[in-house]
Parts: C-alpha cells; structure tokens; sequence
C-alpha cells in the first residue's frame, strides 16, 4: 500500500502498536479457533514487553471473508472482550 506523508509519520510512530489480522475465505468452528490461538499468542508474547512498547490496537478485517457461521460472532466478539480486559 502507498501511504501519504502524514500517514508515513503515524504509522512510524504508532506502527508498533497496531497489529492487523486478514481474513479470508469461510470462518467456521476451527477457523475462530484458529484466530483465537493467534490472538492469544499474540498478546501473550506482548506482555512480557514494557507498556510504551505493547500493542493497543488489534484490528480484523473481514474484507476478503467470503462466508462465516453467525454463531462465531460470539466467540469473535468473546476474543475482543478478553482483549479489553488485559
């Protein structure tokens, strides 16, 4: 992707911080697992780094999803409830 200038300066500031997970395809049962795990790793690793250094933003775009069970969204959403308790 091409960023602007201004764009260029935030993410070289706050890059560190933001972690974007794609998605693609179906989500299923093992899928949302899958992603949990992920996510857990993820922020599992980042806790034993200082707070200035930690992630803030975990972002999940469901731009190339082609189908997923509504069921999972609750379990999606679960995922983002631990997030915001940490």
């Amino acid at each position: 992707r091409l960023y602007n200038a201004d764009q260029n300066t935030v993410l070289r500031h706050l890059g560190r911080h933001v972690c974007m997970i794609d998605l693609q395809n179906y989500i299923f049962f093992g899928t949302v697992t899958s992603i949990q795990e992920t996510v857990f790793n993820l922020l599992d690793a980042d806790s034993n780094l200082p707070r200035h250094l930690q992630l803030h933003y975990l972002l999940f775009n469901f731009e190339h999803i082609a189908g997923l069970l509504i069921t999972l969204l609750k379990r999606i959403a679960n995922c983002s409830f631990i997030c915001a308790t940490l």
